[in-house]
């Protein structure tokens, strides 16, 4: 009997030590921005030499965060995959809006577009950017007409411009 209980006390041990490097298992900061570069080139559709991934660590509540830049077309993307704590899954992906600072941002196609469709709809070129804002299927950008009380909304699917309509209306 002494055989049999010398026998199973090595492998409750080998279970034990199997169960707890499972545990404690956790994504390299390199699998990480690999995930979230592959998540980027999904998202954004380019090409994945456009596409730069940085590790940025572990927050207080245990999860993971890698920021990321794309260049696409003459302008530039960036985003943020939130990872679990365990760094196995992207928990939250985000393409992040430019900022208000005209001298930060490159003007895009569908803005650029939107832009020329408002001014030949009103007859006056003197129009600006209120926002761009990226949906599921769409980018609806906002312009500023001067006189107008409303703006402008353009919608665009990312190749033309699919409607142009009174901010007032409807």
């Amino acid at each position: 009997m002494s055989l049999g209980k010398s026998l199973v006390a090595p492998v409750i041990l080998a279970l034990a030590a199997t169960q707890l490097s499972a545990a404690a298992y956790a994504e390299t900061p390199e699998a990480m921005m690999a995930h979230c570069r592959e998540r980027a080139h999904k998202v954004l559709n380019t090409r994945l030499p456009n596409i730069e991934t940085k590790y940025e660590g572990q927050r207080t509540d245990g999860t993971h965060a890698v920021n990321g830049t794309a260049r696409l077309d003459g302008r530039v993307e960036t985003f943020q995959c939130s990872f679990g704590k365990g760094g196995n899954d992207i928990q939250r992906f985000v393409v992040n809006t430019p900022k208000d600072d005209p001298s930060q941002t490159v003007v895009s196609k569908p803005e650029s577009d939107c832009l020329a469709a408002v001014a030949n709809q009103v007859g006056n070129g003197d129009v600006s950017t209120i926002s761009v804002k990226r949906g599921e299927n769409q980018i609806k950008v906002q312009v500023r007409v001067p006189g107008a009380k409303a703006p402008w909304i353009c919608e665009h699917d990312a190749t033309k411009v699919t409607s142009v309509y009174y901010g007032a209306e409807g």
